[in-house]
């Protein structure tokens, strides 16, 4: 990956490794991989982000889509935020979808209850 940088590049590069900046990324393997793939934009990029990219919604954007954000057609806090919406309005479905549930099974308890009670009070009558 090194030898596609320049010599400046791969420098800084080099002490951002020795560094252990890498580390304090969520996935380090997948930053290099987009370095790897991109070249030397992108190992700039990553070293000038380090500390957003450290936001895993931010750095899940970077993995998403690499391109747009290393090229600059698309910010990374514009990215960031937008991959918590999606996020959020996922969780949010699945709240709603809990709570339909939950009420679902309530009332399916309250009727199966209500039979067992019927039932009961119904061979108990007396003839």
């Amino acid at each position: 990956m090194v030898h596609r940088c320049s010599a400046p590049v791969a420098e800084r590069l080099n002490d951002f490794l020795a560094a252990g900046q890498l580390d304090w990324l969520p996935k380090p393997i997948e930053a290099l991989r987009i370095v790897t793939k991109l070249g030397p934009t992108a190992a700039e990029f990553i070293m000038t982000n380090v500390e957003n990219l450290k936001d895993q919604d931010a750095f899940e954007s970077l993995v998403e889509d690499p391109e747009s954000l290393v090229y600059g057609s698309r910010s990374l806090a514009e990215a960031a935020a937008a991959r918590r919406e999606r996020r959020d309005a996922w969780w949010q479905i699945r709240a709603d979808r809990n709570s339909m549930l939950g009420m679902g099974l309530g009332l399916l308890a309250g009727l199966v209850v209500g039979l067992v009670i019927s039932r009961r009070r119904t061979r108990r009558a007396p003839t």
